[in-house]
């Protein structure tokens, strides 16, 4: 049954790019805020939203809370992963130290195609101030600084440092949208 096998074969591929859309998209809403700290995701609303079945929405929610951005409860009861603000001198220290190590290894180890993609991200981090500045809407921004760091983290070669790392810049991205939020409901930004 040669046909069965290209059926077969070509679901596990829509099941693994649709998988990796709801991931990509539910981390964007997540980081943005759009998908508030303590909001519950619910599989079959978003089997139906995405127009997929339940195990590629289930895997994309794997992933997701292996980055610590969702929590899973015993009862297979999905919510998004709530702030610890009582935390945030820890994260700081935490964010310091390794931002730090990870640079320094990053300029040992970094390769020629490292440096090229550290360059797009600053240039593109660079392009996008104008466009935040007349638009007062920072997203672009914070999303091309966070590819800037995280080009960074690649370029150490370790992913003991750059993981964690990776982790900690997805709570600093959270918090400058909870940033820009709190100053444009105070009535204008602050320069800071």
């Amino acid at each position: 049954g040669g046909v069965m096998d290209i059926r077969s074969e070509n679901y596990r591929h829509e099941r693994q790019t649709g998988s990796a859309r709801v991931y990509k998209d539910l981390k964007c809403r997540i980081l943005r805020l759009e998908l508030e700290p303590g909001h519950r995701l619910d599989e079959i609303a978003l089997s139906l939203e995405y127009s997929l079945s339940r195990s590629p929405i289930r895997e994309a929610l794997g992933r997701l809370s292996g980055e610590g951005l969702v929590m899973i409860s015993p009862n297979r009861t999905t919510t998004v992963a709530s702030m610890d603000l009582a935390r945030i001198a820890e994260y700081l220290d935490a964010l310091e130290l390794l931002q730090r190590t990870v640079t320094r290894m990053a300029a040992i180890n970094r390769s020629s195609v490292d440096m090229e993609r550290i360059y797009q991200a600053q240039s593109h981090c660079r392009r996008s101030i104008p466009h935040m500045q007349k638009s007062s809407n920072p997203i672009g921004f914070i999303e091309a600084d966070s590819e800037f760091h995280l080009a960074i983290a690649a370029a150490c070669k370790n992913k003991y440092f750059a993981e964690p790392y990776g982790k900690l810049l997805m709570v600093r991205h959270q918090m400058l949208h909870l940033h820009h939020t709190w100053a444009a409901q105070e009535g204008g930004e602050h320069d800071d």
